[in-house]
């Protein structure tokens, strides 16, 4: 992590980046710079923030992969066994 990084919350980037990425959607003119000082944010570490929003890497992984393992494969279906109704005893 950078020195600039650690001055600016997260609420305050993820705000900038997602009010920035509204407007832009909707074709809503605006200063960009406005949008920067609504969040307390200098313009050049502003810049920096909507050009590497994108670009964030997760410190966790998607796949868990604490714990013990399945006893039982998950992939395998048991409705492939085909059941007879007249020997099934349920």
């Amino acid at each position: 992590m950078a020195l600039g990084d650690q001055h600016y919350t997260a609420p305050q980037k993820a705000g900038l980046i997602s009010v920035a990425g509204y407007l832009q959607a909707h074709k809503i003119p605006f200063f960009k710079a406005d949008v920067y000082r609504h969040f307390g944010i200098g313009e050049r570490r502003g810049r920096q923030i909507l050009h590497n929003g994108d670009e964030h890497v997760r410190r966790h992984p998607e796949v868990e992969t604490r714990g013990r393992k399945p006893l039982l494969n998950t992939t395998l279906s048991t409705t492939s066994i085909p059941l007879d109704p007249q020997t099934s005893h349920l």
